[in-house]
């Protein structure tokens, strides 16, 4: 029997081959996590009922270069603050109620008087680009810098912004969740941390807070130095809505060592016929049985608020508020995240809302 006669194709050297594509780390643990063949979701954004409607950006008066030219003069700055209804275009005499017609050439009434620019005695200009700038998350520092203002006044005029923030969040209760919605709650600490533990120990200074996993609100109350079960349970039924699956750690306000006493029988929240899972911190950070965790929430104090703290190398305890006040607004105010010139637009119309000329 003759022998098989050998293939007469050549194998191609392996320098030859044209080079593989190595996929990237993150396409890898992309495809790892999707199903094949699935598009990816684009991200779910729920309106807040509380949203400003705010103009677009490309046809937005607020933006950089129709502000720095609403302030190319004094005389801009007013026509553009009328426009927009800070200052008032003309005067009612309060007690007659008719447009007022002063007798006295020398006399005059200021524009200011009633406004939020009442008391000031920085141009309209200045206080204009103000607003752009904390709008804008300039730095006061900055800020200060490029107008050539004190330090006082710019940190001043920044509050005066936040105060704004406050004034809109009164308005409303925060209520997260609901039926089919799931919450997680957690508290952080917030005490200045002591230099190589060498310095002065800081009293506890706790946030306590929630965020809804399908909607992303969340809300946000300083309690100082008290976690105290009695503390946090009303605050829990005042800001979570009946009906809630509610997550949180195995902290003794939440649920006792051995799991009897919950938020499902809490004495406060009688009524609230919420469903509690925990999750133990000091074993897990996911429970393996019921995959309870609390990852959102603990985000959310990192991102929303002790970066920001961090930036400005702290806030005075005073002012705690003030600032959450801040990022709450920006949260419930706004459908998910927006171009700074929205939150400009969203801070006028606060001020009209609170300041009517």
């Amino acid at each position: 029997m003759a022998p098989a006669k050998k293939s007469s194709s050549k194998t191609t050297p392996r320098s030859a081959r044209a080079p593989r594509k190595r996929a990237s780390r993150s396409e890898r643990v992309r495809a790892s996590r999707a199903p094949p063949n699935t598009a990816p979701k684009e991200p779910v954004v729920y309106n807040s009922p509380y949203a400003y409607a705010v103009a677009d950006p490309a046809v937005s008066p607020f933006t950089f270069d129709n502000i720095m030219a609403a302030t190319t003069s004094e005389d801009t700055a007013v026509s553009f603050l009328m426009r927009y209804g800070l200052l008032a275009s003309s005067k009612t005499c309060e007690y007659c109620d008719y447009p007022m017609n002063l007798g006295h050439p020398d006399k005059e009434l200021s524009l200011k008087k009633g406004s939020f620019f009442d008391g000031t005695k920085l141009a309209y200009r200045t206080v204009l680009r103000l607003m752009f700038f904390w709008a804008s998350d300039i730095p006061v520092g900055t800020a200060e810098q490029f107008l050539g203002i004190s330090d006082v006044t710019a940190i001043d005029w920044y509050g005066f912004c936040r105060d704004i923030c406050s004034a809109e969040m009164l308005q409303y209760s925060m209520m997260i969740g609901g039926v089919g919605h799931t919450v997680e709650i957690d508290e952080t600490s917030l005490k200045k941390k002591s230099k190589f533990g060498r310095s002065k120990q800081h009293e506890d200074y706790w946030l306590f807070g929630g965020v809804d996993r399908a909607t992303g609100r969340w809300f946000g109350i300083v309690t100082g130095p008290d976690r105290k079960k009695k503390t946090l349970s009303p605050l829990i039924g005042k800001h979570i809505m009946a009906g809630s699956t509610i997550i949180s750690d195995q902290f003794s306000s939440y649920v006792s060592v051995n799991g009897k006493h919950t938020l499902e029988n809490n004495k406060w929240l009688k009524g609230k016929n919420y469903t509690h899972k925990w999750v133990n911190h000091d074993k897990f950070f996911v429970d393996p049985k019921t995959g309870a965790h609390t990852n959102r929430i603990e985000g959310a104090w990192e991102v929303r608020v002790k970066r920001y703290i961090k930036a400005m190398r702290g806030v005075p305890k005073e002012r705690l508020d003030q600032y959450l006040d801040m990022y709450l607004w920006k949260s419930w105010y706004f459908n998910g995240t927006v171009p700074k010139c929205q939150y400009l637009d969203g801070l006028v119309q606060g001020i009209r809302k609170h300041y009517p000329v």
